[in-house]
C-alpha cells in the first residue's frame, strides 16, 4: 500500500518538475506568414499609389517641356482671338506631356497668303511660322493651294459681305433692288437707271491684293450672277467664259492694291467698297453721324466664314493643341466675345442692332473651288485689252413685234445706244444690219465699219455714226443670219490682232432663212477662217422664242468661246446689262 502511494507521489512530482505543457510551433508560423503577406500587399499598394502620384506630378510639371501654338489671324478677328487665347492658356492645357500656350499675331493678309502658298519659303520677317491660320474667308485657303492645310477648316464666326456706300447711293441701290450681277453694268454705264444721272459710274473700288477676301467674295458673287446661277458655286468653266471675264475686267479696272479707300459722293471717284459687315459695324460704332452705310445687294449673299485651319507644317503636338484651341473657341460660352466685336455666330445670334441693322442672311453664295478663284482673280488683276466688237443687228419683220412701250427693234436700238454712250473711247465698235436684200443682192449692210469710238470720219465721230445708224434702223423682210455671220466673221478674223481681240455680237429673234447655206456649211466656213493667234468670239443675244435656231446659235457661241443669252422679251432691264457685257 505504501509502496503504491509512494510511486504515485513520485510520478506527480516529475510532472510538476517539468512545468506546463508547450504550445505547438505550426500555428505560430502560419499567423506570422499571414501578417507578412498583409504587410507586403499594403506596402505594394502604397508603393503603387506613390508611383501614380509621382507620375501625375511629373505630367503636371510637363516632362516634355513647353510648347507654343502660333496663330496667324486676320486683323479683324485677331483681338478677339488674342483675348480668348489668354483664357485658354490660363487653363494650363497639357498635350502629350507639353504645357501649352497660344500666341496670336495679325500679319498683313497680303503678305501671309503668298508666304503660305504651296512651295513658298517662309518669310521670317512675318515672325514664327503659324500652326493655326484664321483668314477672313475660305477664299484665302483656295489661294494658297493644296498641301498647306491639314484636313478641313472649321468656321469660328461669320460676316456677310456688304458695300460701304454714301447714304444717297445706298438708298438708290436699295430702291432699284440692285443685285450683285448688276454691279459690273452700273460700273460701265453709269447710274441713270437708278436715278443718279450725275454719277458717271458706280465707282466700285476693289482690293485685289492676296488675302483681300471681301473684294474676292464680292467678285465671286458678281461672276456667279453673270454666269446665271447667283447661288454659286462659280465653276472653272464659268470663270473662263467671256461674260464673266468681261465683268471681272470691268470691275478690275477700278481695283486698288493699297489701303482700303473711303467711299464718298462725286467728285470723288470711289463710291462703293466691298467690306465685311463686321468692318461696317466697327466703323459705324465709332462714326456718328455715319458718312456711309452698308448696302447688301439683292439675292444670295457672299459670307466671310473665318475658318480655323491647322497647317501641315505644325508637328503633332502643336497640331493637337491647335485643334483643342479651336474647339475651345467654338464653345457657346465664348460667343459673346465674337458678338461684341460685330461678328455673327452659329445659331442665329447677331451683334448689337442699335449700331446698325443685321438682317437675316438667307441664301448664301457657295464658295468657288481653288481653280475658279485663281482664274477669276487673274481676269480682274489682268484685264483683257479692249476688243473690237461688230454688232450684227437683226432687221427681220419679227423685230417689229411690240413689247412694252415700243417695238422689239426700238427697245434693242435704244439699249445699244445707251451702252455705246457708256463705252470707253478705246473700245472699237461697228454695226452691221441683216435682212433680205439690204445691200443690192447681199442680205446684210455694213452700216458703220468697226473702229475705236474716239475716231471719226468726214467730221462725224464714231459714236455719232453709230447713233445715227441705230436711230434709222427699220424692219425689213428675211433673216439671213448665217450669211451675215459668215461674212462678219471673215472680216473680223482678217482685222483682229493679238493686241486687240475681235468679237461679234449677234442680236436676233428668229430662225435663219439664208438660201444655199446650211448649218454644216456655216461651221465649215468659220473653221476655215479661224486664226489661232487672234481668235474671234461670237456672243449671241436671243430675243423671244427662237426655238428653231437655238441649238445652232448655242453651238455657234460655244465653238468660238462666246456665250448665248436668252431673253423672253426685249422689254426688260436685263437687255441693257446683257448688251453691256459685250460692248464695254
Amino acid at each position: 500500500m505504501h509502496a503504491g502511494n509512494e510511486r504515485s507521489r513520485t510520478l506527480g512530482q516529475h510532472r510538476g518538475d517539468s512545468g506546463r505543457r508547450g504550445v505547438s510551433k505550426g500555428p505560430v508560423i502560419a499567423v506570422a506568414a499571414v501578417v507578412a503577406v498583409v504587410v507586403l500587399v499594403v506596402g505594394w499598394i502604397q508603393l503603387g499609389d506613390r508611383i501614380d502620384r509621382e507620375g501625375a506630378d511629373a505630367a503636371g510639371t510637363c516632362v516634355e517641356g513647353d510648347a507654343v501654338v502660333h496663330v496667324a489671324a486676320d486683323p479683324s478677328i485677331a483681338p478677339v482671338l488674342t483675348d480668348l487665347a489668354d483664357r485658354f492658356s490660363a487653363t494650363e492645357p497639357i498635350v502629350r506631356d507639353h504645357c501649352i500656350t497660344v500666341e496670336v499675331t495679325d500679319p498683313d493678309p497680303a503678305a501671309i497668303v503668298p508666304a503660305l502658298a504651296a512651295g513658298a519659303e517662309w518669310d521670317d520677317a512675318l515672325g514664327s511660322r503659324p500652326d493655326l491660320w484664321v483668314p477672313q474667308s475660305s477664299s484665302s485657303l483656295a489661294e494658297v493651294g493644296t498641301g498647306v492645310v491639314d484636313g478641313g477648316a472649321r468656321s469660328l464666326a461669320a460676316s456677310p459681305i456688304v458695300l460701304s456706300v454714301p447714304p444717297t447711293l445706298g438708298n438708290a441701290l436699295e430702291g432699284a433692288g440692285t443685285r450683285w450681277q448688276d454691279l459690273s453694268r452700273l460700273e460701265s454705264t453709269g447710274l441713270s437707271s437708278i436715278g443718279l444721272p450725275q454719277w458717271k459710274s458706280l465707282g466700285l473700288t476693289l482690293s485685289l491684293a492676296p488675302g483681300a477676301d471681301a473684294s474676292a467674295l464680292a467678285l465671286q458673287a458678281v461672276a456667279a450672277g453673270v454666269a446665271g446661277h447667283p447661288g454659286g458655286p462659280l465653276t472653272q468653266a464659268d470663270a473662263e467664259s467671256a461674260a464673266v471675264r468681261d465683268a471681272a475686267a470691268t470691275l478690275g479696272v477700278a481695283a486698288e492694291d493699297g489701303t482700303e479707300p473711303t467711299p464718298a459722293p462725286p467728285p470723288a471717284t470711289t463710291h462703293a467698297v466691298p467690306v465685311t459687315e463686321q468692318t461696317m459695324y466697327r466703323t459705324l460704332a465709332q462714326d456718328s453721324p455715319p458718312d456711309a452705310l452698308a448696302y447688301r445687294p439683292a439675292g444670295p449673299t457672299p459670307v466671310a466664314d473665318f475658318p480655323a485651319a491647322i497647317l501641315t507644317s505644325a508637328d503633332e503636338t502643336r497640331a493637337r493643341a491647335a485643334a483643342q484651341f479651336t474647339e475651345f473657341l467654338r464653345t457657346p460660352e465664348h460667343s459673346a466675345s465674337f458678338l461684341d466685336a460685330g461678328f455673327r455666330v452659329p445659331g442665329g445670334a447677331t451683334p448689337d442692332s442699335t449700331v446698325m441693322p443685321f438682317p437675316r442672311i438667307g441664301e448664301t453664295v457657295a464658295p468657288a473651288d481653288a481653280a475658279a478663284v485663281t482664274t477669276l482673280l487673274d481676269a480682274a488683276r489682268n484685264p483683257e485689252r479692249p476688243r473690237s466688237t461688230t454688232i450684227l443687228l437683226d432687221l427681220s419683220e419679227s423685230m417689229a413685234t411690240r413689247e412694252g412701250g415700243g417695238t422689239r427693234l426700238a427697245n434693242v436700238t435704244r439699249a445699244l445706244t445707251e451702252q455705246i454712250a457708256a463705252a470707253p473711247d478705246d473700245a472699237a465698235i461697228g454695226l452691221w444690219e441683216f435682212a433680205g436684200r439690204l445691200d443690192g443682192t447681199r442680205p446684210y449692210r455694213v452700216a458703220v465699219p468697226t473702229a475705236p469710238l474716239a475716231e471719226g470720219r468726214g467730221g462725224t465721230s464714231q459714236r455719232d455714226a453709230l447713233d445715227d445708224a441705230l436711230a434709222g434702223a427699220a424692219p425689213s423682210t428675211g433673216s439671213h443670219s448665217y450669211a451675215t455671220v459668215d461674212a462678219a466673221y471673215r472680216a473680223a478674223a482678217e482685222s483682229a490682232t493679238p493686241q486687240r481681240p475681235a468679237s461679234i455680237l449677234l442680236v436676233t429673234d428668229g430662225a435663219d432663212d439664208t438660201p444655199n447655206l446650211t448649218r454644216t456649211q456655216l461651221f465649215a466656213a468659220l473653221d476655215a477662217a479661224e486664226r489661232e493667234d487672234a481668235p474671234v468670239t461670237i456672243d449671241v443675244v436671243v430675243l423671244g422664242d427662237a426655238e428653231q435656231s437655238l441649238a445652232t446659235l448655242r453651238e455657234l457661241a460655244e465653238r468660238t468661246g462666246g456665250t448665248l443669252t436668252e431673253l423672253p422679251s426685249s422689254n426688260t432691264p436685263d437687255l441693257g446689262s446683257s448688251l453691256a457685257r459685250f460692248t464695254s
